[in-house]
């Protein structure tokens, strides 16, 4: 995919998915968690001064965390957190400086959080059972490299498709189709899709992908080479 192809293909994903990043890199993102405008903006969120962060949809824990907000003009306002909330949630995660967090709307008072550690130990050894299900690839082979938009929280997460690759086997092999991802330490099977305007197509992973993403330690700024294996299966390694 070209520069301007990525820049379209990012401007569609932030449209249609309500999410904010928040990087851990100064002491003042520690004390309290300030909510972006223009993310009040499109979401609405939050509804209330009582809300809640959590890790993921599966998991009934909550971590409480109380906003204040402020009038900016226009008709606007910020929300800010005040209180102890954020600072148990940032302790309770083992959140540290560098540590990249995502934030997406799960409902009127809630927002799930993805972290991505800068310093989790990264997993070496393959594990025999996924090495024997590695076949030989026979197929073309592209790079990507993991952006904060392919580690969105649950069913947000997709990875998009290098145009010039679509294009090389035709986007209609992506129009719902599994295939399985064999990677160092996993296989898992996800879910294609591809996405029409009038103005450009482009093919993405969807189902499963943030399944794969995790059980092989993939993290933010890694760069994977995919070589398809047959019609419906990929190899996928750190390049």
């Amino acid at each position: 995919m070209d520069e301007q192809d990525e820049q379209e293909v990012a401007e569609i994903e932030d449209v249609r998915q309500f999410y904010f990043t928040v990087n851990m890199l100064t002491r003042s993102r520690r004390t309290h968690l300030e909510i972006p405008e223009a993310f009040t903006d499109k979401t609405g969120w939050p509804t209330c001064e009582e809300c809640a962060l959590v890790t993921s949809t599966s998991d009934r824990r909550e971590w409480p965390v109380h906003f204040r907000f402020e009038d900016v003009g226009g008709g606007k306002r910020r929300a800010r957190s005040v209180g102890h909330g954020w600072t148990v949630f940032l302790r309770d995660q083992n959140v540290k400086s560098g540590s990249l967090l995502i934030l997406e709307v799960m409902d009127s008072r809630s927002l799930a959080v993805t972290i991505c550690h800068p310093d989790s130990p990264r997993k070496h050894v393959v594990k025999t059972q996924e090495a024997a299900l590695r076949r030989r690839s026979d197929g073309p082979v592209f790079t990507k490299t993991v952006r904060a938009s392919h580690l969105r929280p649950g069913l947000a997460a997709r990875l998009d498709l290098p145009t010039s690759y679509w294009r090389e086997v035709g986007a209609e092999r992506f129009r719902d189709t599994w295939f399985t991802l064999v990677g160092p330490l996993s296989a898992v099977r996800v879910k294609s899709a591809a996405y029409v305007t009038p103005t450009q197509t482009f093919c993405y992973l969807s189902r499963g992908w943030s399944d794969f993403v995790a059980l092989n330690d993939f993290k933010l700024g890694d760069t994977l080479q995919f070589a398809a294996v047959g019609t419906a299966e990929f190899n996928v390694s750190l390049s």
